[in-house]
Parts: C-alpha cells; sequence; structure tokens
C-alpha cells in the first residue's frame, strides 16, 4: 500500500478508496450518513433535467457516490459503490474507477444512471484519477500503485500500458489530445511524447496534489496547502517540456479534489463533510456550500444533453 500525505490529513491509495478509513478491501455495508436527508434522493427522474455534480464520499461504514443537481446542489440521487476517481464526457457519460486488490475496474455510467453501461477491467492496481481525451474520446486512467497510465481506446476493450517513474494519482488532457500526469506527492509532473511520459520542469511545483485539469485557456494544477499555507490552484502555460505559472487562485477551505466549470471551481473537503462552490479564478468566500458529506474525495460534473 502507498500512502501520499495529499493535504492534512494521510490518504491511502490502492485495495479500495483514497478516503476509506483503514482502506479496506470488500464492499461495505449500504447505508447512508445520517447528516444528508434521505428524503431528498426520490430516484434519478429528477436528476436527468440537468447537470449533475457527483461527488465520492466514502467512511468506513459507508461508501457512496452523490449525485446533486447542478449548480443548485440539491441531492437527487446516490449510487452505492466504493470508488476512488470520478471524470466525464461530453456526452454526460461518468467514469467511476475502483481499486480491489491487485487490480482495478473502472465503470461506465449514463448521466443520471443508477447502473453501469459499460465495465472496464484494468489490472493494474490503484485507480484513481482518469480524463477523457476530448479529441478522441480515449479514457486515461492512473493506477497510483503500479506505476502505470493506462488508456482504453474510445473507453472501450483492452488497454494500452504507459510505465512511469513515479505513482500518478491524476492525469488530464488539454484541448488538443495531450495527455499530463500528475504524483509523487504533487512534485512529477509529466507528459506523453510520442509514446513515453518525459518530465515536465515547472517553475513553482506543486507540493501535495488535488488534482489536475485544463481550465479553458491553461492547465490548472491543484495544491492543498499545509498548516503554514493556503492551498492554491495554480494556472500553467506547458510549452514542450517546461511549465510556467501565470496565474494563482488561493483559498482558504481544506481540499482533497477540484472540478473547473468555466467561472465555478468546486472544492471537496475530503478532511470534513462539505462541497464549497467559489469563484474562478478569483477565489475569495464561497459562493455555495453543501453540508453533510462523510469524507468527499473526487468530483465532476455531468452535463446534460
Amino acid at each position: 500500500m502507498i500512502i501520499f500525505a495529499r493535504s492534512r490529513f494521510a490518504v491511502c491509495i490502492g485495495m479500495a478508496t483514497a478516503l476509506l478509513a483503514g482502506c479496506g478491501g470488500s464492499q461495505p455495508p449500504i447505508g447512508a450518513p445520517g447528516a444528508i436527508p434521505q428524503t431528498a434522493a426520490r430516484g434519478h427522474s429528477e436528476a436527468q433535467k440537468g447537470d449533475l455534480l457527483y461527488v465520492t464520499s466514502s467512511t468506513g461504514t459507508y461508501a457512496y457516490v452523490y449525485m446533486f443537481s447542478y449548480p443548485q446542489g440539491k441531492l437527487v440521487g446516490k449510487i452505492a459503490k466504493q470508488i476512488t476517481g470520478l471524470c466525464s464526457d461530453s456526452r454526460g457519460n461518468v467514469y467511476m474507477t475502483q481499486s480491489y486488490h491487485s487490480t482495478s475496474t473502472i465503470f461506465e455510467y449514463a448521466h443520471a444512471g443508477k447502473k453501469p453501461i459499460a465495465t472496464l477491467s484494468d489490472p493494474y492496481n490503484g485507480a484513481y484519477g482518469c480524463a477523457i481525451d476530448p479529441t478522441t474520446g480515449n479514457l486515461a486512467v492512473a493506477n497510483a500503485e503500479g506505476s502505470t497510465i493506462v488508456i482504453y481506446q474510445h473507453a472501450r476493450g483492452k488497454p494500452k500500458r504507459y510505465y512511469i517513474w513515479f505513482g500518478p494519482y491524476d492525469v488530464a488532457y488539454d484541448p488538443k489530445g495531450h495527455l499530463y500526469a500528475l504524483g509523487g506527492r504533487g512534485t512529477q509532473f509529466a507528459l506523453l511524447d510520442n509514446g513515453q511520459f518525459r518530465r515536465v520542469t515547472l517553475d513553482k511545483h506543486v507540493e501535495y496534489s488535488i488534482g489536475a485539469q485544463w481550465d479553458g485557456k491553461y492547465m490548472a494544477l491543484g495544491n492543498a496547502g499545509g498548516y503554514s499555507s493556503k492551498g492554491v490552484i495554480r494556472q500553467y502555460t506547458i510549452t514542450g517540456h517546461s511549465g510556467v505559472e501565470e496565474g494563482v487562485m488561493p483559498f482558504d477551505q481544506e481540499a482533497e479534489h477540484f472540478y473547473i466549470d468555466g467561472s465555478t471551481i468546486v472544492l471537496s473537503d475530503g478532511g470534513g463533510d462539505k462541497i464549497y462552490f467559489l469563484a474562478y479564478p478569483a477565489g475569495g468566500n464561497p459562493t455555495k456550500t453543501i453540508s453533510g458529506i462523510a469524507t468527499p474525495g473526487s468530483v465532476t460534473v455531468s452535463v446534460t444533453q
């Protein structure tokens, strides 16, 4: 098992989920944290009417992926599944990574769907972050324990393996289909170049990563901060194998993961029970807060068609 200190608390990446206490291996009992009113989850018919925010949540007893109306923040559904990472494509399909013992699995769900519409086998351990290539529809998955990135052509079939010299836990594509990987407590950042991952040198590196995403103009890398420093989202221009910081968005909240949607950024408070909405890249005070989610982890937005 590999343990990364991704923010002010230890994060286990391995046989189950990055936020499951003890990193157990089996599916936990089905139930829900009492902090979220269960009467709000009346099935998925309401969820299909608009965009959805997906949030992973897990404790030593419960494991769920919650669905909230977006940007309203109303609970509209949940999936009882132990999930490590989330990503979504332009059609609104959501991909969920799960790591169990020495292998991993990726589940594909339609927008607001209750059951997977496809399941992919990942032969490497520690599946965490994932991303969809906007130019091809290929699916990339970071295997933190397998020191491997796998790519599924058109998000189907058997993956092609790419070795990387560190334990990657986040991947991101830019609009041209260039694939980046982040790991090694955030100090390692690499680009897939001619079939091999090569180091990208950043003028200001990330100490404790909370994710990577193209924000529409820059490659955004999240830094959870520490006891003596604020968390930040750093914006980079990547040229070749070098990255130059172009902007910084500081935030005061504890954060485990983020998702950028235009002028809004969603932060999950993995050390607590909250999801924060902030202006991007201005930052400042949250414009909305969702409370009562046990140790929220990965977040993504699924768009309705």
